[in-house]
């Protein structure tokens, strides 16, 4: 898997997997539980260099979650993580 997508509620998806609407954020309880996922599919693949592309926590508080669920994925995995940060969504697309 070359990219994915980490859903606080599916973990990491392939772009094209069908997935159910849903509109929840991940909490901190959820963490260790989709954390582990992860892990499991990161070592099932192979992975040992993962780039996480996430808005700064500063810009969006919200992604706080995920990132600290990647974080606790690759130590399990053994693969290393680099966290960039990208600009924020815009409120409005034109």
């Amino acid at each position: 898997m070359h990219f994915a997508i980490l859903s606080g509620k599916f973990g990491l998806l392939a772009p094209g997997d069908p997935i159910p609407y849903y509109d929840r954020l991940l909490k901190e309880g959820d963490i260790s539980p989709l954390s582990d996922r992860v892990a499991a599919l990161l070592k099932k693949k192979s992975a040992q260099k993962i780039i996480f592309l996430v808005p700064d926590p500063e810009d969006d508080p919200a992604v706080s979650p995920y990132i600290e669920c990647m974080i606790r994925a690759c130590r399990q995995a053994g693969g290393s993580l680099q966290v960039k940060y990208v600009p924020p969504y815009p409120d409005s697309l034109p």
